[in-house]
């Protein structure tokens, strides 16, 4: 148990860092979650905490995927989104993701995530406007081919 009750004290941490601006420190502490999380995942095997564990794993790539976001990191923002969707689909992470794909004018891919995340929750304003937009920029001949 004292594993998790670190990770939620790390997650807040990070949360209130990234909150005040302070997206390095918070990527940096995001990180330990992640590292902690995993090694904890290791231990646990089949354990019944296992989904619990995931879960908040998921999450950590994801919130730490959107500091590396707010610091132009895309490539490595893509790579945290995509790791936490390995874990668990969520609306949240397939946008963050295709966000991405769409400033960099990878609109395929992002029309995909922005599906994807509606697929999950069909009100996602978000999503949809993404998503809209997408398809606007892709019919204007704006398209790169696939994001590596």
């Amino acid at each position: 148990m004292e594993k998790p009750n670190a990770e939620e004290a790390l997650q807040r941490e990070a949360d209130n860092l990234r909150k005040l601006g302070q997206n390095k420190d918070a990527e940096n502490k995001y990180s330990e979650c992640i590292r902690l999380l995993q090694d904890a995942l290791r231990e646990c095997g089949a354990c019944e905490q296992k989904q619990s564990m995931e879960a908040a794993l998921a999450r950590a790539y994801n919130d730490r995927g959107f500091v590396k976001y707010l610091q132009v990191e895309f490539k490595s923002a893509v790579e945290d989104y995509t790791s936490s969707l390995e874990l668990k689909e969520t609306e949240q992470a397939y946008y963050n993701r295709g966000l991405i794909k769409y400033r960099l004018s990878y609109f395929d891919e992002a029309i995909q995530d922005q599906q994807r995340a509606l697929r999950i929750n069909p009100d996602f304003k978000p999503a949809e406007d993404c998503l809209k937009q997408s398809i606007i920029d892709r019919e204007n001949g704006k398209n790169k081919e696939k994001l590596k």
